[in-house]
């Protein structure tokens, strides 16, 4: 089974989402990290990896965009030429991805034995070379139709330190990687910091649903609505946000009919009033909207705020070390209570369910 959890920078550097997957991969089996981008630019202790400077990050939700909007599920990619090139240039162009293991991450992550690398937009002849522990393990030339592709490759056990080398005029648009073992359940962690989870109109949807399908996503996670908090001023704008996630939620339910899909709504965040850090105003009011849309859709709502506390809950939160001074992220100790309500609140529900 494959649950991708989307989310903001609450999540970012798989900071909740490493935790309910080890758990779920203690109980269900499955192995690795998952998915992870092309270029990673959060501190994670899930996964290492580097990459060479000409290896550029494009993203939906912030910084650089590419212009065919063609960034897979993990709604970024990279490349190490621009998109486009001087057709009179011959310059054979070289970037290179390394990943591996990460000796801090939870035991079930460091262990994979399964590695896709996942491309689009290869229009030109592009050869890959993958190097294991130094040692080159496979060649091919990617396949220069334009469309999604992935180079699969498998090991007997976990296969250490893995270089992908380029070579090309033009590179394609390296959608990133999955790292998993061979049975159980996955979860994905792609954080996307400053999002809002309206995303579905800057991304190609068509290339979005047929890697949920080549994925077998089977349940969605989506954990979004701290980032729009300082911008939501009164009830008019709360309804209008509340609103747009549910658009968000009936494109997501039209792409991947079958998954089953889950929403977590943000956590307490304060705002300093009168020299005191409070609930932003309109968070409750937030909260309630959030969950009438949801059920409007008949999708579960998982209510962080309630469960940390609720109601000006995050300044105990800060002075435990549990959350940071911003008065709005968790701490890695804090993420780690968070995620263990969270898993605690889907497990029951599984339990609960007739046929188990």
């Amino acid at each position: 089974m494959r649950i991708l959890h989307f989310g903001d920078s609450q999540i970012e550097g798989d900071r909740m989402t490493s935790f309910v997957r080890q758990r779920l991969q203690e109980r269900f089996g499955g192995n690795g990290p998952g998915l992870i981008p092309a270029n990673n630019v959060y501190p994670t202790f899930s996964f290492k990896q580097s990459f060479s400077g000409n290896f550029k990050r494009f993203t939906c939700f912030g910084g650089e965009k590419l212009s065919n909007r063609k960034y897979g599920v993990m709604n970024s990619a990279a490349r190490f030429t621009p998109e486009k090139v001087d057709p009179t240039d011959t310059t054979i162009s070289e970037g290179w991805i390394e990943i591996a293991p990460h000796s801090n991450a939870y035991g079930r992550a460091k262990n994979y034995n399964n590695v896709k690398m996942f491309y689009n937009s290869c229009f030109e002849d592009c050869d890959l070379q993958v190097l294991q522990n130094g040692q080159l393990i496979h060649e091919e030339a990617l396949q220069t139709d334009g469309k999604y592709h992935s180079v699969n490759l498998s090991f007997p056990s976990s296969p250490g330190v893995l270089k992908f080398i380029f070579k090309g005029r033009l590179s394609p648009n390296v959608m990133g990687f999955s790292l998993d073992g061979d049975y159980g359940v996955q979860v994905d962690n792609i954080a996307m910091r400053g999002s809002s989870g309206t995303f579905f109109g800057s991304i190609d949807q068509t290339l979005f649903a047929q890697q949920l399908s080549d994925l077998s996503a089977d349940m969605i996670i989506m954990q979004f609505g701290g980032n729009s908090m300082p911008m939501l001023k009164d009830k008019q704008k709360v309804e209008n946000f509340a609103n747009y996630i549910q658009g968000q939620l009936r494109t997501l339910k039209r792409l991947r009919p079958n998954a089953f899909i889950l929403f977590v709504g943000p956590s307490d965040m304060s705002v300093l009033i009168d020299g005191t850090y409070q609930t932003f105003p309109m968070l409750p009011y937030c909260v309630e909207q959030l969950k009438k849309v949801t059920k409007g859709l008949g999708i579960p709502y998982w209510d962080l705020f309630d469960a940390m506390g609720g109601e000006n809950s995050m300044p105990s939160w800060v002075e435990k070390g549990l959350a940071g001074k911003d008065y709005i992220h968790f701490t890695p100790k804090g993420a780690v209570i968070a995620s263990q309500l969270f898993y605690d609140a889907l497990i029951n529900q599984y339990l609960e369910k007739p046929e188990n």
